[in-house]
């Protein structure tokens, strides 16, 4: 199954990609060995404190660098910036079976949670019959973190009813 993002709702490429190589399971410097790029270059590609010059990170590295990890931030924040949302339609075979359905009912608790943290957002913002700047943007990250949630619990049943 896709791996979320620690935070999927990354203001900027940077941050998402601070996530997929500072909160990822493979260490940093594995990364840019497996990667064939310099770890300077990957820790630069990620680093908040730097301005546009020492930030290059090049996007045929997106996918295998995806790959390696296991960590979607980067893809989640390209498909968010462009008003879309990613699912896996199928797994590399890992010689396990997909999901038990224990793991779908559970799939199934975290939409409708997603769902009332979406609800008590904009419930809040707009009572008082104005939505802010601020308000909209964190409604919108709440109703982001359902789709996605409700994406991966889609995904999971089609590779279930598969079997």
């Amino acid at each position: 199954m896709r791996k979320p993002a620690e935070v999927s709702s990354h203001a900027t490429l940077r941050e998402a990609l601070y996530d997929v190589i500072h909160r990822s399971t493979v260490p940093a410097k594995a990364q840019a060995e497996e990667l064939g790029i310099s770890y300077s270059y990957l820790a630069n590609s990620c680093n908040l404190n730097l301005d546009g010059e020492g930030f290059d990170y090049q996007l045929k590295l997106l996918v295998p660098h995806t790959r390696l990890t296991g960590n979607f931030a980067a893809v989640d924040y390209v498909e968010r910036a462009l008003g879309r949302v990613g699912i896996a339609v199928c797994e590399p075979f890992t010689g396990t079976m997909p999901a038990p359905v224990t793991e779908l009912s559970a799939g199934l608790l975290l939409v409708a949670k997603e769902m009332g943290q979406a609800a008590e957002a904009v419930h809040r913002s707009v009572k008082d019959g104005r939505l802010t700047e601020i308000e909209a943007r964190k409604c919108q990250k709440e109703l982001w973190d359902l789709i996605q949630q409700a994406a991966r619990l889609y995904g999971q049943l089609i590779l279930e009813g598969a079997e």
